[in-house]
C-alpha cells in the first residue's frame, strides 16, 4: 500500500525504519533479515515461543512509532513458531510454515477488526 499510495521512496524508508529498529534491539545470537517483499524473519535460536513473544512485545511499540512517522496507517502482523511444531528432519521448513500461518492468521484478524 505504501508504494502505491505515497511512492517507492516512502516504501523504502519504511523498510529501513523497520529493519533498523529491530536490528538495534536484538541480541547477538539472533538473526534478522528480509524474507521477501514486506516480510521479515527473526530467528532466535536460544528462545522458546514465550520468550519470542516477550521479545516481540518489547519492541512492537517502538517499531510502530518509527514506521508510522512515514506512513501513519501502517499495521503489522507477526507470526511466532518454536521447535515444538515439528520433530523430524523438516524442522526448518515447518518452522517457517508455522510462523507464516500465524502471521496470515493475524492479518486476517486485523482485517476483520478484531
Amino acid at each position: 500500500k505504501i508504494n502505491d499510495t505515497i511512492g517507492h521512496q516512502a516504501g523504502d524508508d519504511v523498510l529501513l525504519s523497520f529493519s533498523s529498529e529491530i536490528s538495534g534491539r536484538i541480541r547477538s545470537t539472533d538473526r534478522f533479515g528480509r524474507w521477501g517483499g514486506d516480510e521479515f524473519l527473526l530467528i532466535c535460536p536460544e528462545t522458546d515461543a514465550n520468550g519470542a513473544s516477550s521479545l516481540l512485545n518489547s519492541f512492537e511499540e517502538s517499531i510502530t512509532k518509527a514506521v508510522q512517522k512515514v506512513f501513519p496507517s501502517a499495521t503489522f502482523s507477526f507470526g511466532i513458531a518454536d521447535g515444538s511444531c515439528c520433530a523430524d528432519g523438516l524442522k526448518r521448513d515447518r518452522l517457517l510454515q508455522a510462523a507464516d500461518r500465524q502471521m496470515y492468521n493475524m492479518k486476517t484478524k486485523m482485517k476483520a477488526g478484531r
